[in-house]
C-alpha cells in the first residue's frame, strides 16, 4: 500500500486561504491594504503574495504565468 503525506482536500472545505496565511505571517507590514497571495507548495505552508494593492487583483497568478515580467 501507497502511503501519501498529502491531505485529501475540497475546495469548498478549504480552512486556509493563502491570503490569509500571508496576513498571518506579515500582519505588521500589510495592515488592511488588498492582497494577492498563492500557496506555492501542496503542503500548503509557502507562500507568495503582493500587498499594499489599492485593490483586489490577480497579482500573483500573472507572476507565476510569466516570471519575465518580474524587474530584474
Amino acid at each position: 500500500m501507497i502511503q501519501s503525506s498529502l491531505v485529501d482536500e475540497r475546495v469548498r472545505d478549504r480552512t486556509l486561504s493563502a491570503e490569509v496565511r500571508l496576513r498571518d505571517l506579515f500582519a505588521a507590514l500589510i495592515g488592511n491594504s488588498a492582497i494577492d497571495a498563492r500557496f506555492v507548495d501542496a503542503s500548503r505552508h509557502a507562500v507568495v503574495g503582493v500587498a499594499g494593492l489599492p485593490f483586489a487583483a490577480p497579482v500573483v497568478g500573472r507572476l507565476l504565468r510569466d516570471p519575465s515580467s518580474l524587474p530584474a
